[in-house]
């Protein structure tokens, strides 16, 4: 039962987000939101997983390091087309299992850190990276989130679970419409803002909602809501970001 309560919290906030990305018409200080996120005129939106954790200090052969890729891969239900690729860079290995769908791409990567301690020890910190990026498919993204969890859990692994969703918008959007955007996902969804940055070269605000499990501390106070905006002037198109906990890629 709390397993269903807590897809059903995420699907509703997933659906709160899909209801604020808009286009204006006669953009002013009055302007309406006019149309909805499944509208023709809205240009694309995807959904990003990403999943973050350090899987102790074992030696991997390359062999092992496959097999522990097809492992991870098999458990969230990737077929074997995929590409396995394994890179030394200096002290660093990086293995990376990756599969390009027809919507979806999906990259599961372990990365081994070797530090030289002495003539004849060398420490080894492994670390295991999934994105999974999704076009225009949000309830999939919300099942791979929950496949991801009972998959770390099986695996006993404590990670970093981060979904983000981005919506695109053609044209910019005033600091008004901004904060009308942002104002209502946060009351939609029951989250209080706890800070943020509204300033137009920077436009990001934190939330806190008590219905999310999940949060980060920011200082001392959590977080679990994070909405940011920016502007792309060569594509005249407005970028719109939600995460929960927080967004943790470059925008």
């Amino acid at each position: 039962m709390r397993k269903k309560i807590m897809i059903i919290l995420t699907i509703v906030w997933i659906i709160a987000f899909v209801r604020m990305i808009v286009i204006y018409e006669d953009v002013d200080d009055n302007a309406n939101i006019v149309t909805a996120f499944s509208n023709d005129k809205f240009v694309y939106t995807n959904s990003l997983l990403k999943a973050e954790a350090s899987i102790g200090s074992e030696y991997f052969t390359e062999e092992e390091r496959k097999e522990y890729l097809e492992k991870v891969a098999s458990a969230i239900g990737l077929t074997k087309e995929y590409d396995i690729d394994i890179v030394r860079d200096g002290d660093t290995i990086t293995a990376i299992l990756s599969k390009q769908a027809k919507s979806a791409y999906t990259s599961i990567k372990m990365v081994t850190n070797e530090t030289q301690k002495d003539d004849n020890i060398i420490l080894l910190k492994n670390y295991l990276y999934i994105n999974i990026e999704i076009s225009n498919s949000l309830d999939s993204a919300v099942s791979y989130q929950e496949k991801l969890k009972e998959v770390f859990k099986e695996m006993s692994i404590v990670a970093d679970i981060s979904l983000i969703l981005k919506g695109h918008i053609k044209g910019e959007l005033n600091n008004t419409e901004k904060n009308n955007i942002t104002d209502k996902i946060m009351q939609d969804l029951g989250a209080e803002v706890v800070t943020g940055n509204r300033e137009d070269s920077l436009y990001t605000v934190y939330g806190y909602c008590e219905k999310i499990d999940d949060y980060i501390m920011l200082g001392s106070t959590k977080t679990n809501v994070n909405i940011a905006i920016t502007y792309d002037e060569g594509k005249d198109m407005t970028n719109i970001y939600m995460a929960t906990p927080i967004i943790n890629e470059d925008f």
